[in-house]
C-alpha cells in the first residue's frame, strides 16, 4: 500500500473495530496479489471504505461524479483510488476505466452489482456491467456481503455489529461458459448476486428477504 492509503486504512480499521465492532470472516479468500473484482451488496455511503478495510488490499472503486466537483472531497477520494461515474447513464468512459484498472494496473476493483444502494437491506436485481467488465478482463470475482453499515449508530450502542463476509472467488474458468452476449452476461451477474446471497444467509439467517437467483 502507498503511505497515505496505508495511513487511512489503519485509521479506518481502528475506528471500525473499536467503534463499530467490525467482524470480518473469509479474509483467507482474498487473492494476495493481482487484480480481481470485489462484488458487494450496497446499503450505505461508507461501504467502499469499510469493504476496502476488510480486504486488506489497496482497492480502487467508483464514486458518483458529483463528488469530484467538491474541492476537498475530490482530492481525498482521488488519493484513495476513486474514479468518477455518472449514475443513471451508460458511462462508457467509466467502464473503460474499470477495464484499465484491472488489466493494466492489475489492482483490485470494488463494484456494486446492483448499481445503487438498497434502502431496505434486501438484495436487488444486478446489472450486466459487472459481467461485461469480467468478460473483458477475465479476473476472479470475489463475492462480499456487508451488514449493518447502514446502522452504525446502533453498532456504537452495542445493539448491532458491523459485519463483512467474504466468499470464495469465482475464477475465470468457472464463469467462462456464461460469456456469450447479453443473456450470458445477465446470467453471470445473477450468479454473482446469488453468491452474495449465500453470504447474507450465512451471516444473518433470520434477516429480511433476499434475492433468490436460480
Amino acid at each position: 500500500m502507498r503511505p497515505f492509503y496505508f495511513l487511512c486504512y489503519v485509521s479506518t480499521e481502528v475506528v471500525c473495530r473499536l467503534g463499530f465492532r467490525l467482524s470480518v470472516k473469509g479474509r483467507e479468500h482474498v487473492p494476495k496479489s493481482g487484480a480481481f473484482i470485489a462484488a458487494c451488496n450496497h446499503v450505505a455511503y461508507f461501504d467502499p471504505v469499510i469493504v476496502a478495510c476488510a480486504l486488506k488490499r489497496e482497492v480502487c472503486f467508483l464514486a458518483r461524479a458529483e463528488l469530484f466537483e467538491q474541492f476537498f472531497v475530490k482530492d481525498l477520494i482521488k488519493r484513495l483510488n476513486a474514479f468518477p461515474i455518472r449514475r443513471g447513464e451508460r458511462d462508457i468512459s467509466s467502464i473503460k476505466t474499470c477495464i484499465s484498472i484491472l488489466a493494466e494496473r492489475a489492482m483490485p476493483l470494488l463494484l456494486f452489482p446492483e448499481g445503487t444502494r438498497s434502502t431496505t437491506g434486501r438484495l436487488g436485481e444486478p446489472r450486466r456491467g459487472i459481467a461485461f467488465i469480467a468478460a473483458q478482463t477475465r479476473v476472479p470475482i470475489l463475492p462480499v456481503y456487508i451488514e449493518n453499515s447502514n446502522h452504525l449508530g446502533e453498532c456504537l450502542k452495542l445493539r448491532k455489529r458491523l459485519r463483512v463476509r467474504i466468499g470464495k472467488p469465482l475464477e475465470p474458468a468457472d464463469y467462462a461458459h456464461l460469456l456469450t452476449g447479453r443473456e450470458g452476461y445477465g446470467e453471470l451477474a445473477r450468479v454473482v448476486m446469488s453468491e452474495i446471497g449465500r453470504l447474507k444467509r450465512a451471516a444473518s439467517p433470520h434477516a429480511p428477504g433476499h434475492l433468490t437467483v436460480a
